[in-house]
Order: structure tokens, then sequence, then C-alpha cells
């Protein structure tokens, strides 16, 4: 869009600290309330897309920064004053591909061509996921271009689509592929260290490798990529140490200070825990946090992120290590009666 010069540095940087919120969409979300404590440690301004403002504001978002929505509708959105958007909001699980579609796919969408309509500089974050690029023992398929890339799962296909409609929208953006992610309000790895907190873990299938980041270092790494340049980078975010299937659980237990007994289950096994679980989800109309999408995940094998695009593109570099992460972990769960 042609645009005349301009002497006013605020409106030439539509990132300038002076100009606008942050607008945050999955906010309520684990990632999302994190990044929005820490907005709030900076005092950086933001505005917190929420279907909940009861939940959010249990999560301790002020009131004044709450904006009721969901992805369906972003052209009824009064975002007048928005500077910058990070948008971490979609569906991790589901039991159809078309509630995949309809919210990581085309919610994406519409959110980018609302923004580029209210304003084509507008920066994107767009919070993407390793399951968009596909399974990688070593990490060298993690920043594949989404045309490229392999996805095994269908919330990964969903991922890899959101990928494409946000470099589509011609918006300025990066595109962030976290690894597992773990840290204070998660509520998935929790099933592990529950697991753990039992005396027992359990994996699936031959030997796999990880990569795992702790929250506090992925809010880091969006902080960065807000104020850094906006080029249609694919960076996938990862501690530089991936760690075993097996070694996973036992840190989290000696984290804990919990002795743990890994079992080793075959993945036929684990399969039909996968169909179990999921037509009891679609008898609830709910679901389950181990379905079939995602044993397609586990029977794919490792999921490994290479953390050079961060560092050569962002400066960042993941510094949580696992043990003081898990164990940070820990005693928040134990703080907030979750273990």
């Amino acid at each position: 869009m042609p645009t005349s010069p301009q002497t006013n540095k605020e409106t030439q940087d539509p990132t300038s600290q002076d100009r606008g919120k942050i607008l945050v969409t999955g906010a309520t979300g684990f990632v999302g309330t994190n990044l929005c404590h820490r907005f709030m440690v900076e005092k950086m301004p933001f505005l917190a897309l929420v279907r909940s403002p009861v939940k959010a504001e249990a999560r301790g978002l002020p009131k004044n920064s709450l904006l009721k929505g969901d992805l369906s509708c972003p052209e009824e959105w009064n975002l007048e004053e928005i500077r910058a958007v990070v948008h971490l909001g979609g569906l991790v699980r589901a039991l159809k591909w078309k509630q995949f579609e309809a919210i990581n796919v085309e919610g994406t969408r519409r959110l980018a061509a609302r923004i580029r309509q209210l304003d084509p500089r507008i920066p994107f974050i767009h919070l993407s996921s390793l399951a968009a690029a596909g399974p990688s023992w070593d990490g060298s398929l993690s920043a594949h271009s989404p045309i490229s890339a392999k996805p095994c799962s269908l919330y990964g296909r969903s991922k890899m689509l959101s990928e494409r409609a946000v470099l589509e929208s011609g918006l300025p953006c990066t595109i962030l592929r976290p690894c597992a992610v773990y840290g204070p309000w998660d509520t998935d790895v929790l099933a592990l260290f529950k697991q753990v907190n039992q005396g027992l873990g359990f994996v699936a299938g031959p030997p796999s490798r990880f990569s795992l980041v702790h929250v506090e270092d992925l809010v880091e790494a969006i902080l960065l990529a807000l104020n850094g340049p906006k080029e249609g980078r694919i960076v996938p975010i990862a501690f530089p140490d991936p760690v075993g299937d097996v070694e996973w659980l036992q840190l989290i237990g000696q984290a804990g200070r919990k002795k743990v007994r890994v079992f080793r289950l075959p993945l036929v096994l684990a399969a039909g825990v996968a169909w179990g679980a999921e037509s009891w989800g679609r008898l609830r109309g709910r679901a389950p946090l181990f379905g079939r999408d995602k044993y397609r995940e586990l029977a794919a094998g490792s999921w490994v992120g290479a953390p050079e695009a961060a560092e050569k593109f962002l400066g960042f570099r993941a510094k949580k290590k696992h043990l003081e992460g898990f164990a940070q972990t820990w005693d928040w769960y134990r703080e907030m009666g979750w273990l």
C-alpha cells in the first residue's frame, strides 16, 4: 500500500513502544498467561483476546486489558489501538479435522486479513509448533518451509497451513516453532509429572529424543521476535540439548525427589489406549489428552528442534536447564495443588 514520506518516527514504526497495544490471542492459555504476566512486569500495554473474562481474571489478567471474543469473528473487534500481534490462539486437540481447520487455519487467515485491513505494516508474531515441520531426529527438518514440511498429525497439518496463511497475508511476520513447552500453567506435560509423582513412567515404541523449552525462555523469544526484524522467518525454539524419552521422566523424578520406574510399552498397546480414549472422548464430545492424533506424533519417533536459527535471527538462546526448569515447575504445581 503506497504511503507518503513521514517525518514522525511513531508513524513510520508501528512497533514503537509509544503507540498502542500488543494484541495477544489465546491469552488464557498456558503460554498466553505467562506472556501477559511478563507484559505486566515490563509495563507493556496489551489487549488480551479471551473467551472467558472470568477465567482471565482468575489468571491475574487485568479487566481493562481484556477483549472478549474468538477467532471466528475478528472483524467485530475494536483494534484501533493495536501496534503488534502475538497470535497464540488455537486448538491443540480436536476430534475432527474440520475443528482444527476452522480455528487453526481459517481463524488465523481471518485474523491476518483483519490486521492487514487495519494496517499492513502491523507486525504479526505467529506461534506455530514443531508439529508443523514434522518429526526429526537431529533437528535438520525443524526449520523447513511450510511448503516442504511434512507434518504427521492433523494438528501439525493445521499449524503448517496456518503458517502459510500468515506468510500469504503479506504482513511483516515471524513464525516461531517451539518444541515441547513446559512450566507454570501447563496442563499437558502435567500428565508426566503426575505419573512420576506416583513413582511410575511410561514410554512407547523405540527410544526417541525430544527438544524441550521452559515457558520463560519461550516468552523471552517472543519478546525478541517483537523487537526484531519481521522477514517471514521460520524459527524453531528449543533448548540446545535434547533428552531421551526415558531421561525426560528420570529428570522430572530427580527434580521432585521421586524414584521412578519407567516401563517401555509396545506401540500397538499405545495405539489401543489412544483409540479407547478417543472413543470415550467422542461420547463425551471432548477431545482426550492422548487420542489417535497424538498417537501419530508419538509413533513418528523423535521431535528435535535446531536452535541455530533462533540464535542467528533473534539473538535468542534458551537458558533454563531441564533439571532447574522441572524443579521450578514441580514446586509451582505443588503450590497450586495440581500435584
